[in-house]
């Protein structure tokens, strides 16, 4: 019995010499990235911070480190450093961690895409008027703005030499033409 306790007494002497809280790798630096930044207002970025060890190594720390904003009103950011853009302006993003407290600046625009026009191409136009000189004026009017590869659909009752006579002529300009003839045109369709 005496051998095995003079056994243990040089492994509780190593335990007891081992205090708990002492790090032996103690953190050095830590860097934040990205270290600036531009986003627009509704927009976010992640910020992500590295720790350097005193051996050298690094390790992402970012989960660790408390994250703040000296403009929330511009910029706010999250518990896990996701930064949203608020309103136009720079704020400071600081990450603190250990004592450590690396700064990127970030700067907000206002969100300058604005939809102006949207455009549906190929354009089509259906057009139901009176047959002979009433089609030829509508059509020729959508011809003098359309674009090549927008179709033009006629659905009056027709002479079918005029539609061919139209066709050939917007096929001329790159125009689609359609004659569907719809037996007794605008009066058929409201008279039966």
């Amino acid at each position: 019995m005496k051998r095995f306790s003079l056994f243990l007494l040089p492994l509780l002497l190593i335990a007891g010499c081992t205090s708990a809280g002492v790090v032996s790798n103690p953190l050095t630096s830590i860097a934040i990235s990205p270290n600036s930044a531009s986003i627009n207002t509704g927009s976010t970025i992640q910020f992500a911070v590295t720790g350097t060890f005193q051996d050298g190594s690094t390790k992402d720390v970012s989960a660790l480190a408390t994250w703040s904003s000296s403009s929330a009103s511009v910029a706010s950011i999250s518990a896990s450093g996701l930064v949203t853009g608020v309103a136009s302006g720079t704020s400071t993003i600081t990450a603190t961690e250990n004592g450590l407290t690396p700064t990127a600046d970030v700067t907000v625009r206002s969100s300058t895409a604005t939809l102006v026009s949207i455009a549906v191409t190929p354009r089509t136009a259906i057009i139901m008027v009176q047959a002979g000189k009433g089609t030829d004026a509508v059509i020729d009017q959508l011809a003098a703005v359309f674009e090549p590869g927008d179709i033009i659909v006629a659905g009056g009752n027709a002479n079918f030499q005029d539609t061919i006579r139209r066709e050939r002529a917007l096929r001329e300009k790159g125009l689609h033409f359609v004659g569907v003839g719809i037996s007794g045109g605008e009066e058929g369709a409201l008279k039966g």
